[in-house]
């Protein structure tokens, strides 16, 4: 799989005091994130339920970076490196 994904958290870090820091102390969105994704899924079809439901239990993997990791590689090629800006995210999966 291959796309993208947009995450958006209501509030900002640090907004519980008043004027703690002026409007530009951040150049960048603090409540918006924005990145590519790159992963793949392999499932087992289990054992259907007493009445008849397809079960299947899953593992994936997820790699994905956002706006922001990708900024700062592009302006620090010789301080970061992918590592540094890439993150996996490991998962099972059961529908039932």
């Amino acid at each position: 799989m291959v796309g993208g994904y947009f995450s958006y958290t209501h509030g900002t870090i640090n907004d519980e005091e008043q004027g703690q820091y002026t409007k530009d102390y951040y150049w960048f969105s603090t409540d918006t994130r924005v990145g590519p994704l790159l992963g793949s899924r392999v499932g087992y079809a289990l054992p259907t339920t007493a009445n008849g439901r397809s079960r299947y239990l899953s593992a994936y993997y997820e790699l994905g970076s956002n706006d922001l990791y990708l900024i700062s590689y592009a302006q620090n090629l010789k301080g970061l490196s992918p590592a540094d800006i890439l993150v996996l995210s490991l998962g099972l999966k059961l529908d039932f």
